[in-house]
């Protein structure tokens, strides 16, 4: 049973979900902090935004949630042990700043996975375009293409290049291009559309998502 939900859980991924729930969360997440006065409901959350963590995992979100650990840390021991060292509320400030990393975390996290979706646009070598882009740079390279599969079977058959054989095959470029464009447009859409269908907002692993941020906000407004 457990191996299962294990399989369940590594399939799962936050670029399933749609762009608009992810900052939705966002919102909650800032919202349950603010209200976050429990040690043991940080705790839980820290879990959750490190589960988070280790499927999209940079430099910045490893320093954040093990900063973010090592004062949780200090705060439970700071928090149990009762050592009123210092004159000022050390304890408030930082349960502060642990709640503001952990938000950091979360915020990098979720932008960082609504960076990476492959859902509008296509990657390219150096920059992404959209498929208005596409189309106008697609079209020089398939010409070219196409350009040197004539030259190829004009050179293999030995035609004559002046031969109205080959002025006729030379004429049925620019339509021979034409065409192999329409059905690679064809293809990109498809699958633009088929990604855009299985993003959908709330189905089941939206809905679940989402409810674990409206547990937390609740339980971050009731136990105080």
């Amino acid at each position: 049973m457990f191996k299962k939900l294990k399989i369940k859980h590594d399939k799962l991924k936050l670029s399933d979900l749609n762009n608009t729930l992810l900052l939705l969360t966002i919102i909650f997440l800032i919202i349950s902090s603010y209200f976050l006065n429990n040690i043991w409901l940080a705790i839980i959350i820290y879990l959750f935004i490190y589960d988070l963590y280790i499927h999209s995992k940079n430099k910045i979100t490893s320093f954040l949630t093990y900063i973010s650990g090592i004062l949780l840390i200090a705060f439970l021991f700071l928090n149990l042990t009762n050592l009123n060292i210092l004159q000022f509320n050390f304890n408030k400030y930082l349960f502060l700043t642990l709640k503001i990393l952990l938000v950091l975390d979360y915020i990098i996290i979720i932008l960082k996975e609504i960076k990476n979706k492959k859902i509008k646009y296509l990657k390219g070598k150096k920059k992404k375009y959209t498929f208005k882009e596409l189309r106008k740079r697609k079209i020089d390279s398939l010409k070219k293409r196409n350009k040197v599969l004539i030259d190829n079977y004009l050179e293999e058959e030995n035609i004559n290049l002046k031969s109205n054989y080959a002025k006729l095959i030379n004429d049925n470029l620019d339509y021979l291009t034409k065409n192999d464009l329409e059905n690679y447009i064809q293809i990109e859409y498809l699958r633009f559309y088929k990604n855009k269908n299985n993003n959908k907002s709330f189905d089941r692993f939206g809905v679940f998502f989402l409810s674990i941020h409206v547990i937390i906000l609740l339980l971050c407004l009731l136990v105080r």
